[in-house]
């Protein structure tokens, strides 16, 4: 009989245990005129735990055990954290067993994140977590893969005030250029202080606004 089983696991960032916590910037344009850019404070990089082995069991085990062993080393770097982990299995089993099949259902996907600072680029802390990924000895027939990395920021909402700030100035010189007669409606400025790569090294930030003149 096959069926699917998924197990989630989460792991609370080192940073959300201090009241705060880190937003990992998305891809794309920004859609507002007021912005705010920034240098990212983290890298993130995905890296994903796989096993070849044909019994089910086995490779829950043995995906199991190479996580432990991963996130033991990066809790031993002061400079790395797990943000946090995914897992998913399947528990088909018969000879016709191959990865290709697998990839999506039967792995760990952990995010780990590296810090940032004045000593240190982009490409040198992903180096870091790299080694410290390809440093595990993996479990029976377990594998190590990453990921693509992305660039992160800690707490944003501590800019809210910076943006709000902008936008009054935006919405006053429109006001300027329009002869100062008509009214002006704010929308969007509820919403989360949203973080958008902009290079390798910076993220824009923004609240996603809009401005409607009054009838």
């Amino acid at each position: 009989m096959k069926y699917l089983a998924a197990i989630a696991l989460s792991v609370l960032p080192l940073s959300a245990l201090a009241g705060s916590y880190i937003v990992i910037a998305g891809q794309g344009n920004v859609p507002v005129s007021v912005t705010l850019d920034m240098p990212a404070e983290y890298v993130g990089l995905s890296v994903y735990i796989r096993s070849s082995a044909k019994d089910a069991s086995k490779r829950v085990n043995e995906v199991s055990e190479t996580r432990s062993k991963l996130t033991k080393a990066v809790a031993a770097n002061p400079k790395l954290e797990v943000q946090w982990v995914k897992s998913s299995f399947s528990a088909q089993e018969g000879s016709s067993y191959k990865l290709s099949s697998y990839d999506a259902s039967s792995q760990s996907q952990l995010f780990i994140l590296g810090k940032l600072g004045d000593s240190s680029s982009i490409d040198s802390v992903t180096k870091e977590i790299i080694a410290t990924v390809n440093a595990v000895q993996v479990t029976g027939d377990a594998s190590i893969s990453t990921g693509t990395s992305s660039l992160g920021v800690l707490d944003p909402e501590r800019f809210r005030s910076k943006l709000l700030g902008l936008i009054k100035e935006d919405v006053n010189q429109t006001k300027t250029a329009l002869g100062g007669a008509p009214g002006i409606e704010i929308a969007g400025i509820e919403a989360p202080v949203a973080v958008v790569q902009k290079n390798d090294r910076d993220v824009t930030l923004f609240l996603p606004y809009r401005l409607t003149l009054k009838k």
